[in-house]
Formats: structure tokens, C-alpha cells, sequence
């Protein structure tokens, strides 16, 4: 009976150490499974390690192969294209070029399109894309009024496509390779550039809705400040000679050169090179003179008038700028500045340094930064009625100080830089010195006792303690020796 109680007992605990025992094995097998699968996961990884590693270098040898392919490809005889740009400039070709970056810098949108591309530098731009709409319906417009189908349009531009491209210096190779594609941008820019541009003047155009956002006298008023902005950039021009190829065609009774003078309201009637060029001969006329690169020294405006005597009245152009010595007045044109004027200014000056020999504008610009170096002698000049326009003085300062930044060439011998260095021999001789001292101290006097009432009063008592002061001496000694 004890033996079969002990045996029942031992046969338990086998019972148990047997079921221990597969417990065991069953974690061990799961551990095994799970080596298993992470050692299968990692030589998987270390073959995807590989093929990738495989791939990069294959991609990388490709990348050598092709930078190097490229680099042979190089035709060793192509010319430079800033010496071709040099040999055009020289031919008086006058091409549409794009500006150094170094330029842009720090004023990009001075000289980039915002609202429209005109030509092909700028053209398919994502935020000009919603004007290419206007342009399509300004072309639609502009052929259905003649009467002329678009076909003879291509035909007369196609005749001198070679001229055309010739007149842009740095032409992409897409534009030179695909005629239909350039001409079809000719076409469309340079019908939306008439159209805008007819808009409100004697070239009327009423085919419009009244309503039109554009071409209508409203639509025009609304996008004239951002539009024109765009036109005058150097960068975003046409040649000349696809407007009056279109005006020829649209309308042969009619000369070209003057429609689109009474267009941009100009006098002067001959060719231009493009819209930014007739816009600067709007500003500026003179002949092509020898040019100087030595900066004379002057007064400021504001100097000038208190201190020296010198006036300022204003004359109709840019040919009658001068010094008159005998009166002592400056005659200058009146300049209009507002916010809209910086950025063509801007371009106007990167044109003539590139394709002008006579630097008329910067010389006029030259003049301007020697007389305006404070909000003083923007007040003057505005009251000579010389600078115009609705900014108030300091605006007018940053505007001016923004479009003569490092303005250092000009030419001695236009009419801005004689009248400055008439001024500065003027201002030398001796009678006009000794008047200057006159008036410095009687402008120190004005400003320290008479700029407000109570200095006024201050000094009236002062004066009159002074002479009481005076008179109470004299009777004292006049007593005294009376009494002696």
C-alpha cells in the first residue's frame, strides 16, 4: 500500500516534469522559428543592401559617363556669345539683352516682368500665365478689325524672322530652332502691345466691352501701373520691328513709326529699337557726344539757393538744361516721381550702359543725386515746381536715392553736366564767396533766433536791455562831469 502510494506520487511528478519539459521545447522551437525569420529578413536586407549599392554605383558610373559625354560634346569652335553680343552693339544692331545677375541683385523684380512677359525671355512663366488669356484675345481683336486674314501677318514676319532674332542677344535654342513657335510669339505679344498701348489715345479702339478688364479705358486705368512696369524692363521687350510689320499690314494707309509715336506720346516720329527705347527718348533727347568719366563736385539744391543765390525754373526739355550765369538760375525739366517711375528708371539705366554712347540719361540722373541729398532740397525743388508728383518729400528722397545708387558715368559734355560745372565756376568767384558768408550768417541768425516766437522775444529783450544798458552808461557819465 506504501509502495503504491509512493509510486503513484513519483509517477506525478514525472507527469509534471514531462509536461515542463515540452513547455521548454515548445519555447525553445518558437525562439528557433524567430532566428529563423530574422536571419532570412536579414540576408534579404543585405541582398536589397547590395542590389541598391549595385544600383548607385551603376547610376553614379552613368552620371560620370554622361557629365564627361557632355563635356566632349562641347563644339570647341562655338564663339563666345558676349563677344558676338560686343560685334552686334558695335554694328548698331542694338540688341534685346539679358542682364548680369550680379545686376539683379537685391532688386530682382526691378528688373523681371510681374504681370506680363513680352518676348521670349520670360515667357511661359507660371505667375504670367493668367495674362496669356488677354494676350490670345487682344490678337483675335486686332486681326478681325483689319480685315487681313492671320496668314498674311505670319507671311510679312516670316520674311524677316532671321532680323528678328538677330535682335535678341542670348536666344534659347527651342526660339531658334522652331520658326512657327517664334513667330507665333511675335504675333500674339506684339498685337496685345498695340492694343494695350491704343488704349485712351488718338489710335481709339471701341471693339471692346466697356467693362473689358483690359483693353478698356477702365481696364486699362486699373492695370496701367503694374502693366507698364513690365513693359519697361529690359528684359521684356519686342523689337520694334514687329510693330510696325503688324501696323504695316493692319493698316497700309497709315505710317507705322508715327501710329505708334501718338501711342506712346511721343513727338519725335523715326524708329526705335523697342518700346523701352522710345520711352527713354520721351525722357531725354540729345546727340551722341564724347563721353567722361571724371565726377564733378557740386552743391545741393537746397545750398545753392540759401547760400549762393542761385534759382531754379523750369524749361520744356532735356536740350535746355543750362546754367545762366548772369541771372543765376538752373534751367531744368521737371521730374515726375512716384513709386510706378523707380523701376523704369531702374532699366533705363541698364539699357543705356549696355547699348548708348551718349549716357544722356545718366548725366540727367547725375544732376539729380548732386541736387537732392536731403528732404530740404526735396522741398525746394518741388516748390520750384521742378520735381512733381504725389509722394511726399521723404518718399521722393529714398525713391531718388534708390535710382542714382552708384551712379558713376556720364557724359562731359552733355547739357546736365556743363550746367553743373558752370555752377561750380560761378560759386568760385570771389564776389559770390563773400556773398555766401553774407547769407550763411544771416541763415544761422534766422534759424537760432527767428525759427520761433519765443527765441523772437528772447532776443527783442535782450536788445532792448542792452540799450537801456547803454543809455544808463551815458547819462552816468554825462552827470559826472557835470558835477565836476
Amino acid at each position: 500500500m506504501g509502495f503504491s502510494v509512493r509510486r503513484f506520487g513519483n509517477r506525478k511528478k514525472e507527469g509534471l516534469l514531462n509536461k515542463r519539459l515540452s513547455d521548454l521545447e515548445k519555447v525553445l522551437n518558437t525562439f528557433k522559428q524567430k532566428e529563423k525569420q530574422s536571419n532570412v529578413k536579414r540576408q534579404e536586407e543585405q541582398k536589397k543592401v547590395g542590389k541598391n549599392r549595385k544600383e548607385a554605383e551603376d547610376e553614379e558610373k552613368e552620371e560620370t559617363e554622361e557629365a564627361w559625354s557632355s563635356i566632349l560634346d562641347i563644339n570647341l569652335e562655338e564663339e563666345d556669345p558676349y563677344k558676338e553680343l560686343e560685334v552686334i552693339i558695335q554694328k548698331k544692331q542694338q540688341p534685346i539683352f539679358k542682364l548680369p545677375s550680379s545686376l539683379k541683385m537685391g532688386n530682382v523684380k526691378a528688373y523681371e516682368p510681374q504681370v506680363v512677359s513680352i518676348g521670349p525671355y520670360h515667357h511661359g512663366k507660371p505667375h504670367l500665365l493668367p495674362m496669356e488669356v488677354h494676350k490670345t484675345r487682344a490678337l483675335v481683336h486686332f486681326v478681325k478689325r483689319s480685315c487681313v486674314p492671320l496668314e498674311t501677318y505670319i507671311s510679312e514676319l516670316m520674311k524677316v524672322i532671321d532680323e528678328l532674332k538677330s535682335s535678341y542677344a542670348q536666344l534659347d535654342k527651342e526660339w531658334i530652332e522652331d520658326d512657327k513657335k517664334f513667330i507665333e510669339l511675335m504675333i500674339v505679344d506684339g498685337c496685345f502691345l498695340l492694343e494695350f498701348l491704343a488704349v485712351g489715345t488718338k489710335v481709339s479702339i471701341d471693339d471692346y466691352a466697356r467693362s473689358d478688364p483690359m483693353f478698356s479705358f477702365h481696364g486699362k486705368t486699373v492695370n496701367y501701373d503694374s502693366a507698364i512696369k513690365d513693359l519697361l524692363t529690359v528684359e521684356n521687350q519686342l523689337p520694334y520691328l514687329v510693330l510696325t510689320t503688324l501696323l504695316s499690314v493692319a493698316r497700309p494707309q497709315e505710317d507705322a513709326h508715327e501710329t505708334i509715336s501718338h501711342m506712346m506720346l511721343c513727338h519725335n516720329e523715326g524708329p526705335r529699337r523697342h518700346i523701352l527705347d522710345r520711352y527713354a527718348e520721351r525722357v531725354l533727347e540729345a546727340p551722341d557726344l564724347e563721353i567722361g568719366m571724371k565726377l564733378p563736385t557740386g552743391y545741393s539744391a537746397s545750398e545753392l539757393y540759401y547760400q549762393f543765390g542761385i534759382r531754379f525754373k523750369k524749361v520744356s526739355g532735356y536740350k535746355s538744361i543750362r546754367f545762366d550765369w548772369k541771372q543765376a538760375v538752373l534751367l531744368l525739366p521737371p521730374i515726375m516721381i512716384h513709386d510706378d517711375h523707380q523701376n523704369p528708371f531702374l532699366n533705363m539705366r541698364a539699357f543705356e550702359v549696355w547699348v548708348s554712347k551718349d549716357l544722356k540719361f545718366h548725366s540727367f540722373i547725375y544732376l539729380i543725386k548732386t541736387l537732392v541729398k536731403s528732404v530740404k532740397d526735396v522741398m525746394l525743388l518741388k516748390y520750384q515746381g521742378i520735381i512733381v508728383g504725389p509722394l511726399d518729400e521723404a518718399a521722393v528722397l529714398k525713391s531718388i536715392q534708390v535710382f542714382t545708387k552708384d551712379i558713376g558715368m556720364f557724359n562731359v559734355d552733355s547739357e546736365p553736366i556743363v550746367a553743373l560745372q558752370d555752377m561750380n565756376e560761378y560759386c568760385k568767384q570771389g564776389t559770390v564767396m563773400v556773398w555766401r558768408m553774407c547769407r550763411i550768417w544771416i541763415s544761422n541768425l534766422y534759424e537760432n533766433y527767428f525759427s520761433n516766437p519765443w527765441t523772437i522775444i528772447s532776443l527783442v529783450a535782450a536788445a532792448i536791455l542792452m540799450a537801456l544798458t547803454m543809455v544808463q552808461t551815458y547819462y552816468t557819465i554825462i552827470s559826472y562831469k557835470s558835477s565836476n
